[in-house]
């Protein structure tokens, strides 16, 4: 039933989609498929509660992780020389 529901939440925005001859499903098309996605990853439990979501406790952010320094090869050098 849930997911009939929310196919039927689709339906303003699949008759706009055709008012436009097809061009508004450019648009559509992704953002129902991430709408299915979600609701599929909630059904199966593996949805992860963002501190955006209205259900749940926050999840506090993740610690940032610092980026690898490159190391240069042989005969490459670094971009600082000619600055």
């Amino acid at each position: 039933m849930a997911a009939f529901c929310l196919q039927l939440s689709f339906i303003g925005w699949v008759l706009l989609a055709g008012l436009t001859g097809g061009i508004g499903n450019v648009f559509l098309a992704p953002y129902t498929k991430a709408a299915y996605t979600a609701f599929y990853l909630d059904l199966t439990g593996r949805l992860s509660v963002s501190p955006y979501s209205a259900s749940g406790t926050p999840v506090p952010p993740a610690n940032p992780v610092t980026p690898a320094t490159p190391t240069l090869g042989e005969g490459e050098s670094s971009s600082k020389e000619f600055i």
